[in-house]
């Protein structure tokens, strides 16, 4: 497996200037854009974490949570090269997971490139942009179970919020959808988690002219056709390279009876701009529930969560003895001096 991958770079700027510091000289570069308005630093910081560039391949991807970016980063990451190993990292469930830091993905994000390299790939017909959008009420579900539901590492807090926001100060356990999707709308739309953040302001396409807007509902055969577009990835199977890289899929619930007329207008209001720039109908909500899984397809979902969490313990468990052993080393040296 691959070693050494490179880390995300610090960032710094002033004005409509993006300054990328040289990590080996200290110097500032700089790659001048037009953000029509967009604060520099915001857009900035967003490509640090969510743009992946394969120079080999002539992509950039850029990444929307809860709309396959799992599966899409491992994608990018195998169209390169070597993959990096999966390894239990910061509070993630899954050891897959760990794709979604900078210093285990293979791949520069735009904002490492050299200036004039980031702003040909930003804006040249040299490479093929893409990124993926998803309706947002079943987004909304996906963040919800995946993240709220499931009260996954790093989400109490908002769990603690949400029942604080509906005048409940001392509940701790998993609010429901509805309780969730009403704080959710009457949040900050530009500041919120990603994971529920609207995805016109998490893809900048005022600034990035994609080339290919993909939907997750048609992925395979939206990414096939990113692939066919390229000599470099031609002869590439989207289809296969999706099923290889099947992670961080929620537990399978009933959605039936999760939206009413009330609750898909709020939503419907909140997410406008992401409805009427991608293509979604807002009368959709009467037809995206998922229908209620069988108890087969529930268990193996539940088994296969299991085993990614057994797997996470026991990778910190023997990082833990490691560190123990190492540690009663040294002290055992000490006391032989």
């Amino acid at each position: 497996m691959a070693g050494g991958f490179p880390v995300a770079l610090t960032c710094a700027g002033r004005g409509d200037r993006d300054e990328k510091r040289d990590g080996l000289m200290g110097r500032k570069t700089y790659m001048a854009l037009d953000y029509k308005g967009v604060d520099p630093k915001a857009f900035r910081s967003r490509m640090r974490y969510a743009s992946f560039v394969s120079t080999k391949r002539k992509l950039l991807y850029v990444e929307t949570p809860k709309a396959a970016c799992s599966s899409l980063k491992w994608v990018m990451a195998a169209l390169d090269g070597p993959l990096p190993t999966p390894v239990a990292k910061g509070g993630e469930t899954q050891p897959e997971m760990a794709i979604h830091y900078r210093d285990v993905h293979p791949l520069p994000a735009v904002t490492e490139l050299p200036p004039e390299t980031g702003k040909g790939i930003l804006l040249s017909g040299a490479y093929r942009r893409f990124c993926v959008v998803r309706n947002p009420y079943t987004r909304l579900l996906a963040a919800w179970s995946n993240k709220i539901r499931q009260i996954e590492p790093g989400y109490a807090a908002d769990c603690a919020e949400i029942h604080r926001f509906h005048g409940r100060s001392e509940r701790h356990d998993a609010p429901s959808f509805r309780d969730f999707a009403l704080w959710v709308v009457a949040s900050n739309p530009d500041t919120c988690n990603p994971h529920w953040r609207a995805q016109t302001k998490l893809l900048y396409p005022q600034i990035v002219p994609y080339d290919f807007v993909l939907k997750t509902e048609t992925l395979a055969d939206g990414l096939q056709a990113v692939f066919d577009a390229g000599a470099e990835t031609k002869a590439l199977d989207a289809r296969a390279l999706l099923e290889r890289f099947r992670h961080n899929e929620s537990l399978p619930f009933d959605q039936s009876g999760m939206f009413d007329e009330e609750l898909a207008a709020k939503v419907a209001a909140h997410y406008a701009e992401d409805f009427t720039a991608y293509g979604y109908d807002v009368e959709s909500w009467r037809s995206v529930a998922k229908k209620p899984p069988t108890f087969e397809a529930l268990e193996a979902a539940a088994l296969a969560a299991i085993q990614h969490r057994n797997r996470v313990i026991e990778e910190m468990a023997e990082k833990e003895r490691k560190r123990t052993k190492t540690l009663a080393g040294k002290i055992g040296r000490l006391f032989r001096r």
